[in-house]
């Protein structure tokens, strides 16, 4: 059975969701794989104090994609300055969306994927593998 890397299995997960059934489902499905979430947000203010107030520090964030359609354009920009992975996660598949930011994820289906592209992205930041490595992983 798959399992997180260890460097990864007690990780805190922030969620950014307007959606509180999309999120509780979401912190579930993490939490089977053995991760901690915190949240979610509602503000770019309540990220802000989350992540000053949450020790440790969280190792990735899951934001919903809507939060960047319905004009929270200036989150990405946060996100980035916060110096933590983050990835995007479709919580309304029947609405029609395209990022140009990195793709999204559609779930409640892609719980495994999530979880595998939050490892991947924490590992980056960290330095353990390189954007090349995960290129040949996918090839």
């Amino acid at each position: 059975m798959w399992a997180p890397e260890p460097f990864f299995q007690h990780a805190t997960i922030l969620l950014a969701s307007q959606h509180s059934f999309c999120s509780a489902y979401l912190a579930q499905a993490l939490s089977m794989f053995g991760l901690r979430t915190i949240g979610p947000f509602d503000s770019e203010t309540e990220l802000q104090a989350l992540l000053d107030a949450a020790p440790p520090a969280p190792a990735a964030i899951i934001v919903a994609a809507d939060w960047l359609r319905d004009g929270a354009g200036t989150l990405h920009a946060s996100l980035e300055q916060f110096n933590v992975p983050f990835i995007l996660v479709e919580n309304a598949p029947w609405r029609s969306v395209s990022s140009p930011l990195q793709p999204a994820f559609i779930w409640p289906y892609a719980a495994f994927q999530i979880v595998e592209a939050l490892q991947e992205a924490v590992a980056r930041s960290m330095g353990l593998i390189s954007p090349a490595q995960i290129e040949r992983q996918g090839s």
